[in-house]
């Protein structure tokens, strides 16, 4: 219940470079709790990762046709992300939250993307790992990266310093 947020000693805003209305959840978050901190956090992207685990810099594919696929809960925030690093897929798919790809899928992807003219997939590292063992071997000559992610929190020091005090209490 919100009456619960009233014990809480901080509230960490997510994707806060996101949300147009980060500055109202914090003004409710205040009315509830006012002595409690709030920081805030966006995602950023850290690299892509081929599937020989070759790493590359965020911008290494943003000149290149591909094709961006997903299995969130909110495949937008893969979008905006995409979007933002310069990259405007061909085709965004949309799958349920933690699919699980099949074979099938993965050759209709990856022929979706020769019809479009592409050479290259694009998915998140959580989608990855629900892409069957033998991915690669399907794609044939198609690339596929996955985009790796990191949280950056602003005053990062100060909310694990007050998460280590709470800790020792």
């Amino acid at each position: 219940p919100m009456s619960g947020l009233a014990r809480a000693s901080a509230f960490l805003i997510t994707r806060s470079d996101e949300a147009p209305n980060t500055y109202a959840i914090e003004f409710a978050l205040r009315r509830l709790n006012p002595k409690a901190r709030v920081f805030r956090a966006r995602t950023v992207p850290d690299k892509w990762i081929d599937a020989a685990g070759g790493e590359h810099e965020p911008s290494h594919v943003s000149e290149q046709a591909a094709l961006a696929f997903c299995g969130l809960g909110n495949p937008n925030a893969f979008w905006r992300t995409l979007a933002r690093i310069g990259i405007k897929p061909l085709a965004c798919i949309a799958y349920d939250d933690h699919h699980q790809y099949s074979p099938s899928e993965v050759r209709r992807l990856a022929q979706h993307a020769r019809d479009l003219g592409s050479r290259m997939l694009l998915t998140t590292a959580k989608d990855a790992v629900n892409l069957p063992p033998d991915y690669a071997a399907i794609l044939g000559d198609l690339q596929l990266y996955r985009l790796e992610i990191r949280t950056e929190i602003e005053e990062e020091a100060e909310l694990v310093k007050l998460m280590q005090g709470a800790a020792l209490r």
